[in-house]
């Protein structure tokens, strides 16, 4: 009678526990594909190499870092546009040659006004558009000729910006809206039927951020953005199994810039590092970043702009438990960037440039981004 008793415990256990349902990281709603997805919807700071961690900028660069920006009057209203073009990416593997194309969506955009309050206190509301991508696979087995993802990441942000002297601090307070419209999916039970799925899910987080300057030709930020896990929902079920979960990691990030004057302040220097605890999400390592940007104050109408940031490919092909077709270091990137911004009256127009074509590796890119700025 013990036996059984005991047998029946045993057999208890292993029911519960191959019952525990496994999660899994999404590979589409990830940080990891901000080697194409990012649109870099930073205003004129784009030019300098995406830098604006610990200089001055204006609201377009809220999201760089919320304690850095400021308005030299009392409204300041923006509306910037980013293009990309497209890259396709071709690996084998035993089923013999690949590809899949990284597209780029056009709804690329943001937009946002923020009000001086007080000399203390600015306050403003802003939508962008951070993240979006396309994956087109060719060849896929399972799926239909038409099978596609579709990122995008809507993200609705409160900055709000309290500055005492030398010393300021900010926040951004996020709504995000992350999605992937799946095309051309098919199923086990349904392989010959095309499905049109939404993987989804919503989430409040925040940004904050610290600004320092002690002296006119000097200036530091510092920023923090706390990580999460979040589940994803899904229109239509495709799992295989119930016990089988996809979730969303996004690591928590800190970034950290400097900003020095010289030529009588007419030429700014910025350095930015970039980190994020992506080794959290299975397969993949630390992302480390760096960016250098300058700018020349050639008048009171006109700013010329340039530099250099880097994109690492932190797919980590040591790790056992994954397999990523290709080679280590594909998807590392090393952009130059250009611009500038001239200003009459009370609007600022600004284009910036950046290209990815130094890059040794598989993903060359070209980038665009245009901002106008009403100041009043």
């Amino acid at each position: 009678m013990k036996k059984i008793i005991l047998l029946s415990l045993l057999l208890l256990c292993f029911i519960t526990e191959s019952q525990t349902v496994r999660e899994f990281d999404d590979f589409v709603i990830s940080p990891t594909n901000d080697f194409y997805s990012n649109n870099y919807l930073f205003g004129s700071n784009t030019g300098k190499g995406n830098t604006g961690i610990g200089s001055e900028n204006d609201f377009s660069a809220a999201l760089l870092n919320p304690a850095a920006f400021k308005l030299n009057k009392k409204f300041s209203v923006f509306l910037q546009y980013t293009h990309k073009t497209n890259s396709t990416v071709t690996y084998n593997n035993v089923y013999g040659s690949n590809s899949y194309q990284l597209i780029h969506k056009p709804n690329s955009f943001s937009g946002g006004f923020a009000l001086k309050l007080n000399k203390y206190l600015i306050c403003g509301v802003l939508y962008s558009n951070t993240n979006n991508l396309k994956y087109k696979f060719d060849n896929v087995i399972s799926s239909s000729e038409n099978y596609s993802l579709n990122l995008n990441i809507h993200s609705f942000v409160l900055p709000v910006n309290l500055r005492f002297g030398k010393f300021g601090i900010g926040v951004n307070l996020f709504y995000n809206l992350y999605r992937d419209d799946i095309t051309g999916a098919t199923t086990i039970v349904e392989p010959n039927t095309p499905h049109d799925i939404t993987d989804s899910f919503e989430r409040f987080n925040f940004q904050v951020g610290l600004f320092f300057k002690p002296v006119n030709t000097f200036s530091a930020g510092l920023t923090f953005t706390p990580g999460f896990k979040s589940d994803i929902n899904h229109s239509e079920s495709y799992s295989i199994s119930p016990f089988f979960k996809f979730i969303s990691t996004n690591p928590f990030k800190v970034t950290a810039g400097v900003n020095f004057l010289t030529l009588s302040n007419k030429l700014g220097i910025s350095f930015d590092y970039n980190f994020r605890r992506t080794s959290e999400i299975t397969g993949y390592i630390d992302k480390n970043d760096i960016n250098f940007g300058v700018e020349y104050f050639l008048n009171k109408n006109v700013t010329l702009r340039s530099g250099f940031f880097t994109i690492f490919d932190i797919r980590d092909f040591h790790n056992p438990e994954v397999g990523f077709p290709g080679s280590e270091g594909d998807f590392s990137q090393y952009f130059l960037t250009g611009g500038f911004t001239y200003k009459f009256n009370n609007v600022d127009i600004s284009l910036s440039l950046m290209d990815s074509h130094i890059s040794p590796e598989k993903i060359k890119l070209f980038q665009a981004n245009s901002t106008v700025i009403f100041n009043f």
